[in-house]
């Protein structure tokens, strides 16, 4: 059996295609997946809440539809990591969904956008689902290991809100087996 999987595009916060890559649940901390799911749990589908404790510098302000996320991640008060997940689930949402994430970052980005064009405009040509698209972006608030965690939190945000919305989308609640184990996560 294959585990679920989703598929992360990433871009620099010019605009530039950074590359993708697909994700095996399988990969990920099953800790940190189940911390997330928590956090949007008890936290409803408008997120603005920092994580708290010696995480307490990473905010996170989201939003969730039941098939389709964006949020952003700050460190320190300045965003770090703009994402996007579509789940493929509800066709009409993930395609609004990614209009407005390439209108965000191209705004949290200062870029001038003309015509309705968005250096992110690109996202809406991957067509691959589960898709999270994300911009990162490096500042002087955010340590390396800060950015690293911000990373990381993406990914275990974009695995919870896939179960969840697996969730929503089967009107059940999921079960789904989290793995037991978890390789190094790639730097940012």
């Amino acid at each position: 059996m294959t585990s679920p999987s989703f598929t992360s595009a990433a871009y620099a916060f010019d605009g530039q295609f950074g590359g993708a890559r697909t994700w095996l649940l399988a990969q990920l901390s099953p800790r940190w997946t189940e911390i997330c799911r928590a956090f949007i749990e008890a936290n409803g589908p408008v997120l603005d809440s920092s994580l708290g404790g010696p995480l307490g510098h990473l905010h996170i302000q989201g939003l969730w539809n039941g098939s389709a996320a964006t949020y952003r991640i700050s460190v320190n008060g300045e965003p770090v990591v703009i994402s996007a997940l579509v789940s493929g689930g509800v066709p009409e949402r993930d395609l609004e969904t990614l209009k407005r994430f390439a209108g965000s970052a191209a705004k949290a980005a200062g870029t001038v956008v003309e015509a309705g064009t968005s250096p992110f405009a690109g996202v809406l040509d991957i067509e691959v689902r589960p898709l999270l698209a994300s911009v990162f972006q490096r500042t002087k608030l955010a340590t390396d290991q800060d950015a690293s965690l911000a990373t990381e939190l993406n990914l275990h945000l974009a695995a919870a809100y896939l179960l969840k919305s697996a969730d929503a989308l089967t009107g059940q609640d999921s079960e789904t087996p989290v793995p037991t184990s978890s390789p190094s996560l790639p730097r940012s």
